[in-house]
């Protein structure tokens, strides 16, 4: 089956069914936890919203930069943008990779300035729908600043170094990602925040297959 396909901003998108697996997931296991059925399907709503933004960040300037976009997929694991930028300059693409958590910031500071000032707190639904979209857009822009593959800060911090002419930028990014993946991994264990030990995992697993196939 063809995933869903529609435009956003003129750009081709598509919603791919591991994010719509994932998405009946949450909501399933929200269910058994008796959550109101308006918060998991306002949480995936947020969650939805918040992934188109964060992409047409990197979207904008793939175009900005001369750059083709061929198509926004979100998936299971979030989201990402095709296009032919690969053969751009380093600080290129440094703004591309960074133009995708600046968007979140950008969506989440409005809603972080009102959960700050308090306004709706009296408001339950309000302020969950609030905390939501600073959670989301907030929390995971900067966690995804982190220096691990794929996240943007992995390829961020790739660009950097090869913009300062270090010597096997690659292997040394794919390196650092292993190490922090790890870290986090330990982090989200200790915690018992087992999504962010997986995701921890899976970013030293993937920046190492990319070390070792360097």
């Amino acid at each position: 089956m063809r995933p869903i396909q529609f435009k956003v901003f003129g750009y081709k998108t598509e919603i791919q069914y591991s994010f719509l697996f994932l998405a009946l997931f949450y909501w399933m296991n929200g269910m058994s936890r008796g959550h109101p059925l308006w918060f998991d399907l306002t949480f995936i709503a947020v969650v939805f919203i918040s992934i188109i933004v964060h992409e047409l960040g990197h979207a904008f300037l793939i175009t900005n930069r001369g750059f083709q976009v061929n198509r926004i997929a979100l998936h299971g694991l979030g989201g990402d943008v095709t296009g032919n930028h690969g053969r751009a300059k380093p600080q290129d693409r440094l703004l591309i990779s960074i133009a995708g958590p600046a968007a979140g910031l950008a969506l989440g500071l409005p809603f972080l300035i009102l959960q700050l000032l308090g306004i709706f707190d009296a408001s339950y639904v309000i302020a969950t729908v609030i905390t939501m979209f600073v959670w989301v857009n907030i929390i995971w822009s900067l966690f995804n600043l982190l220096p691990m593959l794929p996240l943007d800060g992995g390829h961020a911090f790739s660009s950097l170094l090869k913009m300062f002419r270090v010597s096997k930028p690659l292997s040394k990014s794919s390196y650092l990602g292993i190490i922090t993946g790890i870290i986090v991994m330990i982090i989200g264990i200790r915690m018992g925040r087992f999504f962010l030990a997986f995701i921890g995992g899976y970013c030293a697993y993937y920046s190492y297959r990319q070390y070792v196939h360097i």
